[in-house]
């Protein structure tokens, strides 16, 4: 970063309604612009305008000047203008970037930028496959599951239709036990 002198914008406004006076010297006629709401001056300070009659600014013209020694907050001008856009004033520690220096930081930061994106890809593809590897090892495993589900329904179903044989041998059994003492009875025995 390098100094030097130049205008920073630290007023940028139109001056409403200028106040002329024209400064009778001899052959050369000047014009005196004074400023009332003009801060922060001190005599000798060196200010940027943009000047023009028409209001389009199709006349538009730059003038720099200093305020006046006596009367900080006037400035002389060859001629009187209707428009007139305070820019700003000069400064003597205006910070200057070298481009170059920047271009340089900013294409290695871009660099590293890259590089990390790079790895951050690649570290989301990786993602991306192990994600897809556990969803087919899920799908696999859900009809593994569906499979066991419909076996345990199909045992299930057999387990209740051999208690009910269990139950109706048993009914029949117990009808049997009751013949056979009824017929033992009979016989004696």
């Amino acid at each position: 970063m390098n100094l030097k002198i130049d205008t920073i914008p630290n007023e940028m406004r139109l001056i409403d309604n200028p106040q002329w006076s024209q400064i009778i010297d001899g052959s050369d006629n000047k014009f005196k612009l004074t400023i009332p709401d003009l801060e922060d001056v001190s005599g000798g300070t060196f200010y940027k305008f943009y000047m023009s009659n028409d209001i389009s600014g199709n006349d538009e013209c730059t003038k720099e000047t200093y305020t006046l020694e006596d009367d900080p907050k006037s400035f002389i001008f060859d001629q009187s203008w209707n428009y007139v856009f305070l820019y700003g004033k000069h400064v003597y520690d205006f910070h200057i970037l070298n481009k170059n220096k920047l271009y340089t930081i900013n294409f290695s930061a871009t660099q590293e930028i890259d590089r990390i994106q790079q790895k951050e890809k690649e570290k989301l593809n990786n993602i991306n496959l192990f994600v897809k590897e556990h969803q087919s090892i899920i799908q696999n495993q859900q009809i593994i599951i569906e499979t066991h589900e419909e076996e345990i329904q199909t045992l299930k179903m057999f387990n209740t239709e051999a208690n009910n044989q269990i139950n109706q041998l048993k009914q029949e059994n117990q009808e049997l036990k009751q013949q056979i003492q009824y017929i033992m009875q009979h016989l004696g025995l």
